[in-house]
């Protein structure tokens, strides 16, 4: 039987958990429209596959960890990301779905059906809690007739005067 004092301190520490919502929120959409379209601006992709689910964030060396510190990623920003650990959440549904100016479909990587082709997971968002910063990691795949390569990094959202502002941190991975 726990003793109230011990209750009262197992309330607490659930009370200031994070809440993570079991789908991807549409304020994440709007990071991920922003960012695909500025990764893209100068060259289109010819064929866009975007993965069906949100791909678990894998926290990497202590050096990269260290890298998005110096970046000017708070540790907490940084704890959020790793909270939302392996779960993978569906990016499309019926209400919601990444709006984008570049035709694309939701694959997965052995799925899709182009011999050159850019293949895209995204992590989901870790906010602070004013909402105004986001964290997320991507990969991106480039295939060219049948041979894959590419990397992924950490991505800082600051929203300034209404709009995203994006800008890489971290460890920049490349396979």
């Amino acid at each position: 039987m726990r003793s109230p004092a011990g209750a009262l301190i197992c309330l607490l520490l659930v009370g200031c958990a994070s809440i993570i919502p079991d789908k991807v929120q549409p304020i994440e959409y709007e990071i991920y429209n922003q960012w695909i379209t500025q990764r893209f601006q100068k060259e289109p992709p010819k064929a866009l596959y975007l993965s069906r689910f949100t791909s678990p964030f894998s926290q990497g060396s202590s050096s990269c960890r260290e890298t998005m510190i110096k970046d000017g990623v708070s540790r907490v920003m940084i704890r959020a990301l790793e909270t939302l650990g392996a779960a993978r959440f569906p990016l499309q549904s019926e209400t919601s779905k990444i709006q984008i100016p570049y035709e694309y479909e939701y694959s997965s990587l052995v799925d899709a059906k182009a011999q050159n082709f850019k293949y895209i997971e995204l992590s989901r968002v870790a906010f602070n809690r004013s909402q105004t910063q986001g964290l997320f990691t991507f990969n991106v795949s480039t295939c060219i007739d049948g041979y894959c390569g590419g990397g992924g990094s950490a991505v800082l959202a600051s929203k300034i005067d209404g709009k995203w502002q994006l800008k890489p941190v971290g460890c920049v991975v490349t396979q």
